[in-house]
């Protein structure tokens, strides 16, 4: 596929999208985390502030996402690792549903369940696991699904060193 100037040029804005959604949600989640003691010995707090839990960035795999995702269609299948949100974000995931649900909020992906990094669409069949590696059957029965239903989707999944 040829990329023209305008596609370049959506490309590197949904990189930026990724990346400073990532960073506003970053400091956010450490918001009353980092008490002003921690200077002094104390310990961080995952369960306090305004995110619960653990957060996972992709800061710098923003074009792995992109340049994958661009590709794809809402019929396709995109599995994410426990750093899931550039690829929730490249697969069309709207901003306000994946922030929902990393607040824990009933409007979310997961009705605030599933926090950051368990993600799942499926109008946009996308999913992703805190499981390293764990996207891997559901993508290869999303590609026999396909192939069963005689259609050309596509199944991609992504996944670290660790699988």
């Amino acid at each position: 596929m040829e990329a023209g100037k305008e596609h370049m040029l959506w490309m590197y804005e949904q990189m930026l999208v990724i990346r400073e959604f990532e960073e506003t949600m970053v400091n956010i989640y450490l918001e009353g985390k980092l008490p002003p003691e921690i200077q002094e010995g104390l310990a961080f707090d995952i369960g306090s502030g305004l995110v619960p839990g653990e957060m996972h960035l992709a800061a710098g795999q923003e074009p792995v996402a992109v340049g994958t995702c661009v590709h794809l269609n809402d019929n396709d299948t995109v599995t994410g690792t426990h750093r899931p949100h550039h690829f929730a974000i490249a697969k069309g995931i709207p901003l306000k549903n994946l922030a929902a649900e990393m607040f824990g909020k009933v409007s979310g992906l997961g009705r605030g369940k599933g926090g950051h990094m368990h993600l799942f669409s499926v109008d946009k069949k996308f999913s992703c696991s805190g499981i390293i590696g764990a996207g891997m059957p559901p993508a290869c029965g999303a590609a026999l699904a396909s192939k069963k239903k005689g259609k050309d989707w596509v199944a991609v999944t992504f996944f670290g060193e660790g699988a």
